[in-house]
């Protein structure tokens, strides 16, 4: 497996950017640090144009949805929330299905 330095994918101008979008970051929890690595956050600032306040707002409410939902366990109250009715397309016409 080949592995590349972040220096050598990204200009000088962007690493800064990253470094300040880390420090802006720096009240995240352990957990949440360790999700946001290098490549994560690159994947953000890339999502919003290198403009850090949207960026910072958009992993802010991430970590809001993850701290609610808790993706990770599988026994979170998202997973328990299960619809009764749902709609899909078939045939180019909308079908209505009652869940069970």
């Amino acid at each position: 497996m080949v592995t590349m330095d972040v220096k050598q994918l990204y200009t000088a101008e962007q690493l800064k950017l990253l470094e300040e979008f880390r420090k802006r970051l720096s009240d995240l929890t352990p957990e949440e640090k360790k999700w946001a690595d290098n490549s994560c956050l690159f994947r953000y600032l890339r999502a919003r144009e290198w403009k850090i306040p949207k960026p910072e707002k958009m992993i802010r409410d991430t970590f809001a949805w993850r701290r609610e939902y808790k993706p990770r366990l599988s026994s979170g109250p998202m997973l328990l929330k299960r619809p009764k009715k749902a709609q899909y397309l078939s045939g180019g016409r909308i079908k209505k299905a009652t869940l069970s």
